[in-house]
C-alpha cells in the first residue's frame, strides 16, 4: 500500500511539474534592453554603435562619445563582477564580435 501511495504521489507531482515546464515554454525570452538602468555613463549617447563590430579603435571612440570614465567589454562567455558603478560603459558582445548592449553598470 505505502509503495502504491508514493508511486501516485510521483505521478502527481511529475504532471504538475510538466504542466509548468509547457507554460514557460510559450513565453518568450526576456531579452536585455540595449541601455538599460541609470545613464550616468552616457550609454543613451553611443546608441548607435549597437551591432556593429567590436574594435580597440571603435571601443575607444565610444568611451570619448560616451564620456563615460571606464569602460569594459564582455563576450558572452566572459565574467562579470558584480560590483556597480554608474560611472562606467559596459559593452556586451555576442559570438560573432557584434555589439549588443551599452549599459551604465
Amino acid at each position: 500500500m505505502m509503495k502504491r501511495a508514493s508511486l501516485i504521489a510521483c505521478v502527481v507531482t511529475a504532471a504538475l511539474l510538466g504542466g509548468c515546464t509547457a507554460q514557460n515554454q510559450d513565453r518568450p525570452a526576456k531579452q536585455p534592453s540595449p541601455v538599460a538602468g541609470s545613464d550616468r555613463c552616457g550609454a543613451s549617447r553611443v546608441v548607435t554603435y549597437i551591432g556593429q563590430p567590436r574594435s580597440d579603435a571603435l571601443i575607444a571612440q565610444i568611451k570619448v562619445a560616451s564620456g563615460a570614465q571606464t569602460v569594459r567589454v564582455l563576450g558572452p562567455n566572459d565574467a562579470m563582477t558584480m560590483d556597480f558603478r554608474e560611472d562606467r560603459l559596459t559593452i556586451t558582445t555576442d559570438a560573432q564580435g557584434l555589439i549588443e548592449t551599452l549599459r551604465c553598470v
